[in-house]
């Protein structure tokens, strides 16, 4: 039988698993189990393996700790039912941004070379699940912002 941490990081990562169809029941002192969504439960967080009492796919018991159970590979339970693929187009293009720090203000960005290429460069990803530390460009989102510098050449 695997462990607890085992099977949540096959259900998270293997892609015949939809994470968002499981539930794991936490040990509560004193009360009953608490049902967590397997997306919300944070690996190394508050919670420590050891408190992971059993896991539901689909609402049927696949992986329990006091019965011994692991019946997550001979069950079609949690399982993806189809394809995950994003609508065509990926993405759409917009106008690249700036941060005018005279303005104080995103503006859009104008085609062509840069007169002076910065010495620190910001890279902004989008689709992330993280707040941003700044505020973000219009239309930008939730996004995560990280600062690079600019190699140095040898």
């Amino acid at each position: 039988m695997r462990t607890s941490e085992q099977l949540y990081h096959q259900v998270r990562w293997d892609p015949r698993f939809d994470p968002a169809r499981f539930t794991l029941g936490l040990l509560q002192r004193g009360a009953a189990p608490k049902r967590v969504p397997l997306p919300s439960f944070v690996p190394g967080g508050d919670i420590p393996w050891h408190r992971v009492l059993f896991v539901e796919a689909d609402g049927e018991l696949v992986w329990d700790r006091a019965r011994g159970l692991d019946l997550i590979d001979s069950t079609t339970a949690g399982r993806v039912r189809g394809r995950r693929l994003l609508p065509e187009p990926f993405f759409t293009a917009r106008t690249p941004h700036a941060w005018d720090p005279a303005g104080g203000a995103w503006r859009p960005v104008q085609a062509g070379p840069a007169a002076h290429p910065p010495a620190r460069v910001r890279l902004l990803t989008c689709g992330t699940a993280t707040t941003p530390r700044a505020s973000p460009p219009p239309g930008a989102g939730r996004c995560c912002w990280r600062s690079w510098r600019r190699p140095t050449p040898m």
